[in-house]
């Protein structure tokens, strides 16, 4: 159909219908098309329309600036004892009571977040930092790459994660970072097997395959097409996994006398269940 373009009108046709216009793009390269709508913004619009979801995440920002601004929000020092005024109950001075010590169980428990939070952190970070690249790795190059890191998982599947994270703090050193590392490895060969897996799904997709086809390199395949498609189920997995490290670091905290840890988050909790149990005594939270 021919057409033909008035001045400073739409494109008309030789019938004398109006055509719709040439939509250009803002770079001036050929006809502009509608955008679509990022999988990261699609993502975000659906966090925010989920109540639950928003909860939780303002509960976690809370935490964490709990965490940042600690020395400003405890009403005291942490470690203040004064004598004349233990196990005292809520009051005006101390909202949440006093210890066995006399010390204010708000402050401690303020001060607890900071530590609690950074070791789970450090923890999450470490393990995601190994076992997602070696996940991807093995899932994606397969052949004697995949035996040797799929064995060296299986190694480790082998020691009971207690004994193998009480080792490696022994042989450390009893410090926050060193009792991290240790729940980390535990964590590790769980995390590799699951993006193993994920991977081996992935790879044999079409667009994989016309990547290939182009001339794409496996370092720019991993990077931007396999890994985006394998992080969610790598983002459920740590983020279920939170609560347990957090226990974890609290509980292997005690056991193993890791300085600072012990003195705000396990035997917090330790003096706690004491006091509220005498006879049982402590001994199932070192555990």
């Amino acid at each position: 159909m021919s057409s033909v373009l008035p001045p400073g009108g739409a494109p008309v046709s030789a019938e004398g219908a109006a055509e719709t216009p040439l939509i250009v793009d803002e770079t001036g390269v050929g006809p502009g098309v509608p955008r679509a709508v990022g999988s990261s913004r699609r993502m975000w619009r659906r966090l925010l329309r989920n109540r639950v979801a928003m909860v939780a995440l303002g509960f976690i920002v809370f935490l964490v600036l709990v965490a940042i601004f600690a020395p400003l929000l405890a009403p005291y020092d942490p470690d203040q004892q004064d004598l004349l005024n233990t196990l005292g109950g809520s009051s005006g001075a101390h909202w949440l009571g006093t210890d066995d010590l006399g010390r204010d169980t708000l402050s401690r428990l303020i001060y607890a977040t900071r530590l609690s939070l950074r070791a789970t952190l450090q923890t999450m970070l470490i393990a995601v930092v190994v076992a997602v690249p070696l996940g991807l790795i093995a899932g994606y190059f397969r052949g004697w790459v995949d035996t040797a890191i799929s064995r060296v998982v299986d190694a480790m599947f082998t020691f009971p994660p207690i004994v193998l994270a009480l080792s490696i703090v022994a042989l450390l050193g009893p410090n926050l970072t060193n009792l991290s590392l240790a729940i980390a490895i535990v964590f590790i060969p769980g995390l590799i097997r699951l993006v193993r897996g994920q991977v081996l799904g992935v790879r044999e997709e079409v667009f994989i395959e016309a990547s290939r086809s182009v001339g794409a390199g496996p370092v720019r395949i991993l990077r931007t097409h396999i890994f985006p498609n394998v992080a969610a189920p790598v983002i459920v997995s740590v983020s279920q996994s939170f609560g347990y490290i957090l226990l974890t670091a609290a509980r292997r905290a005690g056991a193993t006398r890791t300085e600072a840890v012990t003195e705000r988050t396990a035997v917090l909790l330790l003096r706690t269940r004491t006091l509220l149990h005498p006879a049982g005594g402590g001994a199932p939270l070192l555990a």
